[in-house]
C-alpha cells in the first residue's frame, strides 16, 4: 500500500495523563458526603431519642383517674397545638370546628371519624368512655 500523501491522515489522537491529585480531589469528596451522611443519621437518631415535653407531660397524665385524665388530656392538645401555631385562633375553636381542625394540623380523621371525637362535644358529657389505648398512641404519635 501506497502512504498516504495528505498530512492529515497522519494526524493521531493526543492522549493527556490523569491530573495529578485527581484521586486525591474524589477521595475528598467523597469523605465529605460520606461524613454529611453519619451526621445525618446520628442528628435524626438523637432527635428521635430526644423526648419532647409534651410526650413526658402525656406519661404524667397516664396516671390520673378518667375523667381528670381526659381534660388534661384536651388541655394538653390545645396547648401543643397553639404552642405550634402562629395563628391565635384556634385557641377560639370548640366542638366539630376544633376537630376539624385539629385533623387538618395532624393530617388524619382521628378526631373528627375516629376515638379522638371525644376531644370536640363529648369532651363535655357525663359519661363518656374513652378507648384510652388508641387516644394513648395517637397522642403520642402525634405529640412526638
Amino acid at each position: 500500500m501506497a502512504p498516504d500523501p495528505t498530512p492529515l491522515a497522519r494526524l493521531h489522537d493526543i492522549h493527556l495523563p490523569a491530573p495529578a491529585g485527581a484521586d486525591w480531589i474524589v477521595l475528598l469528596l467523597a469523605a465529605i458526603v460520606a461524613l454529611a451522611g453519619f451526621a445525618l443519621i446520628a442528628w435524626g437518631l438523637w432527635r428521635r431519642r430526644r423526648r419532647r415535653p409534651a410526650v413526658v407531660r402525656l406519661v404524667e397524665l397516664q396516671q390520673l383517674p378518667p375523667e381528670a385524665r381526659l381534660t388534661a388530656y384536651a388541655s394538653l392538645l390545645r396547648q401543643a397545638v397553639l404552642a405550634t401555631s402562629a395563628d391565635p385562633a384556634p385557641g377560639r375553636l370548640s366542638g366539630e370546628p376544633w376537630l376539624r381542625h385539629l385533623d387538618r394540623r395532624f393530617a388524619t380523621t382521628f378526631f373528627s371519624d375516629g376515638p379522638g371525637r371525644v376531644f370536640g362535644n363529648d369532651l363535655y358529657r357525663p359519661g363518656v368512655a374513652p378507648d384510652w389505648p388508641a387516644l394513648d398512641r395517637a397522642l403520642r404519635r402525634m405529640l412526638a
